[in-house]
């Protein structure tokens, strides 16, 4: 064997390894990003969710539930960054704010910034809880009362 071959053979194993160190790189970042939109996209169904009960049931607070439903993403929000508005037959709501999460990528903290707007038309439920609550209401036999009073046990209403 000659110094050739040698030195062909050694500095294609480096350049191996220096494809494969890129390739896990490039996968750890990829990883932390793809997590950072999936948290994003997961709050996004939570806030959903406090939304519409804030909607149904005046006495739940919004702002007090999104808050700290953030903080489990690791995102801290400030009850001013939260901008919503309820229309005035309280089914329709709009909830929005923008935020950053830092990510990690052990050498650099990235700074990546993301929002959020949700909007919610709870009219058609609205119409239904109104029916339901009128339907108990005019019950006139005791088997409808007793239907009607199950009913409303088993919805909490």
């Amino acid at each position: 064997m000659n110094n050739n071959s040698l030195k062909n053979s050694s500095s294609g194993k480096a350049s191996t390894w220096f494809l494969f160190l890129i390739l896990v790189a490039a996968g750890i970042t990829g990883f932390k990003f793809g997590k950072a939109y999936f948290d994003n996209a997961t709050l996004k169904s939570e806030v959903e969710e406090i939304a519409e009960r804030h909607l149904l049931e005046e006495a739940y607070p919004l702002i007090e539930n999104i808050i700290p439903t953030a903080q489990m993403y690791g995102i801290n929000l400030k009850p001013k960054a939260i901008i919503y508005n309820i229309n005035s037959r309280r089914d329709q709501i709009k909830v929005g704010f923008s935020y950053t999460k830092d990510i990690d990528l052990y050498v650099y903290k990235y700074p990546l910034k993301l929002s959020m707007q949700i909007s919610k038309n709870m009219a058609k439920e609205r119409n239904i809880l109104e029916n339901f609550k009128t339907e108990v209401e005019g019950s006139s036999t005791r088997s409808e009362q007793r239907k009607a009073n199950a009913i409303k046990k088993a919805f909490g209403k």
